[in-house]
């Protein structure tokens, strides 16, 4: 299908009750199924937060192994550093990197700001200290 690599799978439900949907949760094993179809029909960009409940945790069990999904994660508040926020993701989600990390809350955004001297922008990228971004954006 023309253009399915532009959406991005929403993983809150694989990690707690979310929306209107009254089934709930989908087990781990339909998570499984979720994300080889996912795979399987083009779309490679998956969203996550550690706000989700245990979704990352989900996403680390459940993703294919050979799966070449972009995982974009948030900082959501209160959760410590930046950089902790995102080991700890990159922990629960039993990968190197990640594609993305956004900031749940604008206020954070002038958090993020004021320790700019531990990050680089260049083209309109954010590049933490850490190593362990792809590809971050200010939007």
């Amino acid at each position: 299908m023309k253009g399915i690599d532009k959406l991005v799978l929403g993983t809150v439900q694989f990690g707690c009750q979310y929306g209107i949907n009254s089934a709930g949760r989908p087990s781990k094993k339909m998570v499984s199924e979720i994300l080889v179809e996912a795979q399987k029909a083009g779309i490679k960009k998956l969203d996550t937060s550690s706000a989700y409940g245990d979704s990352e945790q989900v996403l680390g069990e459940c993703c294919p192994t050979n799966s070449n999904f972009e995982i974009v994660s948030k900082y959501p508040k209160g959760i410590g550093s930046i950089d902790n926020a995102i080991a700890g993701s990159l922990k629960r989600l039993g990968t190197k990197k990640l594609y993305g990390y956004l900031l749940h809350h604008f206020e954070l955004y002038k958090e993020m700001i004021s320790n700019v001297s531990k990050m680089k922008v260049k083209s309109k990228k954010l590049v933490s200290h850490s190593t362990h971004l792809t590809n971050l954006r200010f939007l």
